[in-house]
Parts: C-alpha cells; structure tokens; sequence
C-alpha cells in the first residue's frame, strides 16, 4: 500500500511540474445565452461553453487572432475565399492550445423582452500548451463540380457535395458565402449528429439530409454577376459543439460578418488539441445566366 501512495505522490508532483512549466493564467469574463426554443438549464449551458471559449481565447488566442486575421475580411470582401483556407494553414503551424483546469462560474439572469437572458461570469485558470496536428488524420470535401450556374431563383443549380475523414469523427461544415457572412451548415436544427463512422459506405447524416430533402442551391445576391464561395470542413475526433453569440436569431445559423465568423471559429478550435482536429477547404465560383 506504501509504495502505491509514493507513486501516486510522485505523479502528482510530475504533473505539477508540467504545469508550472507551461504557461497558466487566470481570466474572468462572461458570456450569455438567451433561452429562446430552449430550457434554463440549456440556456446555462451554452452560456457556460462561450464563456469557456472566451477565456481560452482571452488566455491563449488573443495575440494569434489578431496577428493572423489582419487584413483577411478585406481579402473575403473582394472575393479572395481562398485567404480563408490560408489563415487555418497558419494557425496550425503556429498556433497553441488552451484547457481550463480550474474554474469558479456563477450565473444571473435578467428579462429581455419575454425571454430570459442567462449570463455566465467565469473566473478560469487556463494552461497553455502545444502539439502538432496528427498525419494520420485527414479531412476531405469532395465537389461534384466546381462552377454552378444562377439562371434565377427558380432555376437555381444544387452544389453536391460528399464529406470524407480518414478517421471516425464528427464533422462540422461551414459555408463562406460571397455576401461578407458565414452559415453554419451542418450540424443543423434537423441534423444534430454529424458522425462520420469511416467503415459505412453512407453515414446516417447522410441519410438525414435525404429525408429532410435538404438541398444546397447555389445562388447570387441581387445586382450580382459572379461570385466564388467556399466550404469550410472542420473534422473533431471528440465532439465539441461549435457555439456563436453572433448567430442570426432566426434559426439559420448565419454569423453576419467574415470577422465574427473567423474570430468565433477560431475562439471555439483553441481550446481543441492540434492531434484532434482536420480542416479541409474547397471553393467553387457562380455565375448568373440569364
């Protein structure tokens, strides 16, 4: 029984070591959830996630952020999507990882209009560290084509596409829209689990998006010519539930801005270690057709 209680002394004290070698710091901030379609304690738990991201963020991706995106939602503007793809290739070359080890969280609440709002105020102690993305773990969005025609609303054409990983994980895609906004695709309010099992031939969300006869149609906005636009795939070995306080209240899972999106995106894989993740990226153009 001794040499038990020593050996877990000694683990501990290795750990601590770890630690205090990295390096650790303690951020209050605090983030909100309004309860719209959703329980209190729901509420509180999205709450809790952002204010969890926010101070990994705050602790550890700060400095990347605002190094790394400088000058990017102007290139998005003017139609250089594949600037998007750039930024997560030098982010995962450089970049570092956070976790919260501990945490003090207390919550209030307060009406806006008829719905609650719930607040998480979060003190963490967040520990930075750093890893290489894994080889083994690849992410792929195939296109069956690249160029799509907008012959009108009616006449719109579907953009098909298949979403593969080398290893079983859970997908998250996001589509770079050519109007300054990004949406949310999937994991979506019909499809919540986007589980890629590698051994199935069709995956169940696959299913899911038939049955809900979900279409993605390739379309411009209004005075509109031509546009490129772009498909962001995130692969998470373990799944963590991408959460953005700047969602559309309307349910589409839109953020309003390339800015938001970036810095939401990027806010949520910091505390994600670099050897559990994949991202893929794949652009096509449209053009109007009259």
């Amino acid at each position: 029984m001794t040499k038990v209680i020593i050996f877990i002394s000694l683990m501990c004290l290795s750990f601590n070591s770890i630690l205090t070698a990295q390096k650790t710091t303690w951020v209050k901030v605090s983030s909100s959830c309004l309860a719209v379609q959703i329980t209190p304690d729901e509420a509180k738990q999205k709450a809790l996630e952002l204010a969890r991201a926010e101070a990994i963020k705050q602790a550890v991706g700060l400095k990347i952020t605002e190094e790394t995106f400088r000058g990017v939602t102007e290139a998005l503007k003017n139609g250089e999507v594949s600037e998007f793809r750039d930024v997560f290739n030098r982010f995962n070359l450089s970049s570092s990882f956070g976790k919260i080890i501990e945490e003090e969280k207390r919550y209030t609440v307060e009406m806006e209009g008829e719905y609650p709002r719930y607040t998480c105020h979060l003190e963490a102690k967040v520990v930075e560290e750093h890893g290489v993305p894994d080889p083994n773990f690849k992410a792929e969005i195939v296109l069956d084509r690249n160029s799509f025609l907008d012959r009108g609303t009616s006449k719109r054409e579907e953009v098909k596409f298949k979403l593969w990983a080398s290893q079983n994980c859970y997908l998250y895609l996001f589509n770079i829209m050519s109007v300054d906004s990004v949406q949310l695709i999937l994991p979506n309010k019909h499809i919540s689990n986007t589980y890629f099992d590698r051994n199935k031939t069709e995956q169940d969300f696959e299913k899911q998006i038939i049955s809900w006869g979900l279409k993605f149609w390739a379309g411009l906005s209004p005075g509109k010519s031509h546009a490129v636009e772009g498909l962001l795939l995130i692969a998470l070995k373990e799944k963590v539930e991408f959460n953005s306080p700047n969602f559309s209240p309307d349910g589409s899972n839109i953020i309003p801005t390339y800015r938001a999106a970036i810095t939401d995106i990027m806010s949520w894989l910091v505390a994600i270690p670099l050897d559990k993740r994949a991202e893929a990226f794949a652009t096509f153009e449209i053009r109007k057709v009259r």
